[in-house]
C-alpha cells in the first residue's frame, strides 16, 4: 500500500516554516545599524520562497529559480552581517541562518541538489569568515547543512522509490498482458479443437459404424480431411485464405476464421458429380438427378467488383438434371 502525501500540505508548511523565518526577522529589527539592507535581505527571501513553492507541472525546480534561490544564499549573509556587529547579544539576528537552509532544504527537495549544496556551502564559508568556525554551532549553520544532507537522501530515496513503482507497474502490465495472451491462445487452441470435431465427427462415426471396414472413396476421404484439418491448424498466415478438395463423396462448406468485412478463410470441399435420388410427393414413385457443388476462386484483380479486396470464392450447390415432360 503506497500512502501519499498531499502536494499543498507540504507547500503549506514550508511556506509557514518560511514565514516564522521573516517574523524573527522582523522581531529584530532593532539589531543592524541600518535597516535598509536588512529589510532588502528579507525581501529578496521572501521573493525566492514564492518563487520556488510555487505551483508547477515538473516537480524538478526549473534552473533558473535554483540559480536565483542561490544568488539569494550568497546575498542575504553579506547584506545582513554589514550590518551587524559582535558579539550580537540576545536577539534573532541570526535568522537568515535558518532561512538560507529552508531555502535550501526546499531547492534539494525539488530535485537540485548541487544548487543546494552550493548555497550552504557559500553559507558556511561566509559564517566562517566572519564569526569564525565556532559560530557554525551557534548560529545554526550545521543545522542548516543537517537538514539539506537530509533532504537530499530523502529526495533520492523517493525518486528511487518511485522508479520501482513504475517498473513493477509495467511488470504488472506486461504479466496481464502475457496471461491474456495465454487464455487468448487457449481459447484458440479450444476453437480449432471443436472445428476439428465438427470437421472429423462424421467420418469418425462412419468408420465406427463400419468396425473400420472402409471404401476406396472414404479411405481417400480420411486423407483429404486429414490434410485439411492440418492446415487449419496452421498459424494465421495472410498470402493463404482457402483450403479447397474435390472429388470426394462428402461435400462441405466451413468457415474456419471470419471477419466484420467478410473476409476469411474457408475449408470448400466439392464432394462428387453423385447420383441424387429422391422420393417423390406421391410417396410411391421416385426421381433422381444429378447432385453438384460448382467453385468459383478469382484473383485479387478479377471480379472486383465491390469486394471487399484480396482473392475470393464463389461456392455454388445444388442438382443438375434434365426433364423430361410427360406427354
Amino acid at each position: 500500500m503506497i500512502i501519499s502525501v498531499p502536494r499543498y500540505l507540504i507547500v503549506g508548511l514550508a511556506a509557514i516554516f518560511s514565514a516564522y523565518h521573516l517574523v524573527l526577522g522582523a522581531a529584530s529589527l532593532g539589531a543592524p545599524e541600518h535597516i535598509g539592507p536588512y529589510l532588502v535581505a528579507m525581501v529578496l527571501y521572501a521573493v525566492a520562497t514564492v518563487a520556488s513553492l510555487w505551483p508547477s507541472k515538473r516537480p524538478r525546480m526549473p534552473v533558473w529559480i535554483a540559480s536565483f534561490d542561490v544568488a539569494v544564499a550568497i546575498s542575504i549573509p553579506l547584506l545582513v552581517t554589514s550590518q551587524l556587529s559582535l558579539p550580537l547579544g540576545d536577539n534573532y539576528a541570526t535568522w537568515y541562518v535558518a532561512a538560507i537552509g529552508t531555502l535550501m532544504v526546499i531547492a534539494s527537495t525539488r530535485r537540485r541538489h548541487v544548487f543546494a549544496w552550493v548555497g550552504v556551502g557559500v553559507l558556511t564559508v561566509q559564517t566562517v569568515a566572519w564569526a569564525g568556525a565556532g559560530a557554525l554551532t551557534a548560529f545554526g549553520v550545521v543545522g542548516s547543512v543537517v537538514w539539506v544532507a537530509i533532504s537530499h537522501v530523502l529526495s533520492r530515496s523517493l525518486a528511487r522509490a518511485g522508479r520501482d513503482a513504475r517498473q513493477y507497474a509495467l511488470a504488472e502490465r506486461e504479466a496481464v498482458e502475457w496471461r491474456a495472451a495465454q487464455e487468448a491462445h487457449v481459447s484458440e487452441r479450444q476453437f480449432r479443437l471443436g472445428q476439428t470435431s465438427r470437421m472429423a465427427l462424421p467420418m469418425l462415426r462412419q468408420i465406427v459404424a463400419s468396425g473400420g471396414e472402409l471404401t476406396s472413396g472414404q479411405r481417400r476421404e480420411c486423407i483429404y480431411l486429414e490434410g485439411a484439418i492440418r492446415e487449419m491448424n496452421q498459424e494465421e498466415d495472410p498470402a493463404f485464405q482457402f483450403i479447397l478438395y474435390g472429388h470426394t463423396h462428402v461435400a462441405k462448406h466451413e468457415y474456419l476464421t471470419g471477419d466484420l468485412d467478410g473476409r476469411g478463410r474457408i475449408y470448400v470441399n466439392t464432394g462428387t458429380y453423385l447420383p441424387l435420388i429422391t422420393l417423390a410427393r406421391d410417396g410411391r414413385t421416385f426421381a433422381s438427378a444429378r447432385q453438384m457443388t460448382m467453385t468459383f476462386a478469382y484473383a485479387e484483380d478479377e471480379d472486383a467488383g465491390g469486394k471487399a479486396g484480396g482473392p475470393s470464392l464463389e461456392a455454388w450447390a445444388g442438382i443438375r438434371r434434365k426433364q423430361y415432360l410427360r406427354k
